[in-house]
């Protein structure tokens, strides 16, 4: 009886600590790395995927390991790589608050994915296999579809992401990663320094971006983008005044 007390206790205060802002605001930062690693990963493998395909096209019917078969393998690469240049820079200024989305730059991006696409079922087009077949067609566009998807979503999700409140859930089952012989009084005490610091934080913060607010360095509901570029330090901390800036007095 007495353990299940214990663990009960230990249970609220790890509610408590997980409802700050800084610890859900580090969860937000741990969940865009994840999108954004599988998204790359799932982007390379795509282009890479479709390599062999362009390398078909480009080299045509040139013998089999001669100068033109071997520069063909090149053709994917530079195009891959411009396409992975955009994207770079997009991911860069999306974690700085800005949006890329000009059209020249979206016009050149789906003129990358475009010629990719074309160069991979070139040859499995109807009309031009003999015979044709659906299913290779449809295995030969896999990889610039994927890619497509993958260009146009992740830019979305890194906004959504770094747009989310930093207010974790309050409700569900919560497994208490403290030891057994950990006391109330222990974990009371952690939470409560780590509640402090973070709060102290925050405060010295806040002061700063209502300093930038009233000299006009700052628009009156920053982004936590935009608190963070003005004032540095964590990122979490900077999501804590946007919330509050934004809940206002």
């Amino acid at each position: 009886m007495l353990r299940t007390i214990r663990r009960g206790a230990e249970a609220v205060k790890l509610v408590q600590l997980r409802q700050n802002p800084a610890f859900a605001a580090l969860a937000a930062v741990r969940a865009r790395r994840v999108v954004t690693v599988t998204g790359l990963t799932a982007l390379l493998i795509a282009l890479g995927w479709s390599t062999a395909g362009v390398q078909s096209f480009a080299a045509g019917k040139a013998p089999r390991f001669s100068t033109q078969w071997w520069f063909a393998w090149g053709v994917e690469p530079f195009v891959s790589l411009a396409l992975l240049t955009i994207v770079i820079a997009r991911a860069f200024l999306a974690s700085r608050g800005q949006t890329l989305a000009a059209p020249a730059v979206r016009r050149v991006e789906w003129l990358f994915l475009s010629a990719t696409l074309l160069m991979n079922t070139w040859r499995h087009l109807p009309g031009v296999a003999s015979p044709f077949r659906f299913d290779q067609l449809i295995i030969h566009m896999l990889g610039p579809i994927v890619a497509v998807c993958v260009v146009t979503v992740l830019p979305l999700l890194w906004v959504a992401i770094d747009n989310v409140s930093p207010r974790a859930p309050t409700t569900g089952p919560v497994e208490s990663t403290q030891p057994d012989n950990a006391t109330e009084d222990d974990i009371g005490n952690a939470t409560s320094e780590v509640d402090q610091r973070a709060q102290e934080r925050v405060a010295a913060a806040l002061a700063k971006a209502t300093a930038l607010i009233r000299t006009g360095h700052l628009p009156p509901n920053p982004s936590a983008n935009q608190v963070h570029k003005a004032l540095g330090g964590a990122m979490d901390t900077a999501r804590a005044v946007r919330d509050i800036l934004r809940r206002g007095p």
